[in-house]
């Protein structure tokens, strides 16, 4: 329904008067649509936002009228008027069917009017209970399941802030109606909170009731280490709450594992990282969780051998032997197979082994670190303390004369291997042969009137014989 008419205004009234005496109309509608849509159902308080005039410069008054009366009126001084307009609907008219009216009013006094007819629900919703009692202690975030609502109940919710700037932190649109109250941020103490029931109309009613905060987790701590063995190991933590632990949970491998503050827990035979969750509640129901992996060093040290050698001829009965380790975590000890106490370090070890005869020996290193996992190298050598035999079985004698090229030989021997023998002139090696059948050839010419002639052999393990030195003259 449209109406449009003219406000007297005497004074111009010759100019808006057309010789048939009739109204002078806006051209162009101020009044589009009021916002509403026929048989819309509303509350006690309505915000509507209707439809105006492009030319908004043209209006200067807005206002909303139920049967005449206006119920709410706004000018363009206190802002745009096409950001809404707010009204209240008196409780009579709650369950009836009203025409509400938009009338705007533009410079020239020209009225345009425009009405809806709606259903009116006036009446705010109600509960009977949401929760636990008021002045009850309740953890830092609260459980209500509201109850007793009334039947056109379409929201409820929990409002933060006070009015304007509130918000709803949770709320429900349908059974069980279950929302949440957040108080992790403010401090404990006395605190309240407001429950909004909020009709299919609009209408709300708020509920505030006030409670004792304690919001603190419990305090959780790790007593153990993050590095265990393999197989079986300790894991604790403590848990220190002002109103007690109520329970706790371990989650290892994604799994429940046990509900004691300590658990022994088999971690397996292999290397990894395992995720480790722990929860603890306080009496009031505040969860505190812990959150971190163990890391399972299944893996013995790095051990790399620096002396003897594999195979090695010794000389001693007094063997030394040597090694690199290097472990993550530590080495925790060292020892060498009947050999002296090892200086523990992180990097190369020593330790000597005595043997009481010549012959084949195995060296044997364990090396562990310090989540009890060994690491074994083995080396064998050879102890070898007797001196090669050595024999000249062809050269001149002591004080002989010699010219020219003069050919020696000689046979060694030794139970583990000759290595070489060398051939010695004037104190000076001058030639080694290698092979058995040891044979020189020597050019007298090279080494003057006197000449000093030896022969020297060497065993695998260093061990050396020589025979007496002859003196040849030229």
């Amino acid at each position: 329904m449209r109406i449009r008419r003219l406000a007297a205004v005497a004074a111009i009234s010759g100019s808006l008067i057309l010789a048939s005496g009739a109204p002078v109309m806006a051209a162009d509608p101020l009044i589009v649509s009021t916002g509403l849509s026929d048989g819309q159902l509303i509350g006690s308080q309505t915000t509507v936002f209707p439809r105006l005039t492009t030319d908004l410069y043209r209006l200067t008054r807005l206002e909303v009228l139920i049967d005449g009366t206006v119920r709410a009126a706004r000018t363009n001084a206190e802002g745009p008027l096409d950001r809404g307009i707010t009204f209240q609907v008196p409780a009579e008219y709650h369950g009836r069917t009203i025409p509400v009216t938009i009338r705007g009013t533009d410079f020239l006094g020209v009225t345009d009017e425009l009405a809806t007819s709606v259903e009116v629900d006036a009446e705010a919703p109600s509960l009977s209970d949401f929760g636990p009692p008021a002045g009850s202690v309740v953890p830092g975030v609260v459980t209500f399941t509201p109850t007793g609502l009334s039947s056109d109940v379409a929201k409820v919710a929990v409002v933060q802030s006070p009015y304007p700037n509130e918000w709803p932190a949770s709320e429900a649109t349908a059974a069980p109606w279950t929302v949440t109250w957040d108080n992790r941020q403010i401090r404990p103490g006395s605190a309240s909170v407001t429950i909004r029931v909020t009709d299919r109309a609009g209408n709300h009613t708020d509920y505030v009731r006030g409670y004792e905060v304690e919001n603190r987790a419990p305090d959780i701590y790790f007593e153990s280490s993050d590095v265990v063995g393999p197989g079986r190991s300790d894991l604790a933590m403590r848990v220190l709450d002002d109103t007690g632990v109520a329970r706790v949970e371990w989650w290892i491998d994604g799994v429940l594992r046990s509900t004691q503050e300590a658990i022994t827990y088999d971690f397996g035979t292999r290397s990894r990282y395992v995720p480790v969750l722990f929860k603890a509640w306080d009496t009031v129901g505040n969860l505190g969780t812990w959150e971190s992996s163990v890391t399972v060093d299944a893996s013995g040290p790095a051990v790399t051998w620096l002396s003897p050698s594999s195979g090695a001829y010794l000389r001693s009965r007094q063997i030394v032997s040597r090694v690199s380790a290097a472990d993550p975590h530590g080495i925790l000890y060292a020892h060498l197979q009947g050999g002296s106490p090892v200086r523990i370090v992180q990097g190369d070890l020593e330790a000597k082994v005595n043997v009481r005869a010549d012959g084949r020996r195995e060296l044997v290193w364990e090396v562990m670190d310090r989540m009890g996992n060994s690491t074994v190298v083995r080396r064998t050598v050879t102890v070898d303390t007797l001196r090669p035999t050595l024999k000249v079985t062809k050269a001149p004698k002591n004080k002989a004369k010699v010219k020219g090229t003069v050919k020696v030989t000689a046979s060694a021997s030794d139970k583990y291997g000759v290595a070489r023998v060398e051939l010695l002139i004037n104190g000076k090696v001058v030639a080694k042969d290698y092979k058995a059948g040891y044979a020189f050839s020597i050019n007298t010419k090279k080494y003057g009137k006197k000449i000093k002639f030896q022969l020297r052999a060497y065993d695998r393990a260093g061990n050396v014989q020589s025979i007496s030195t002859r003196t040849w003259y030229r």
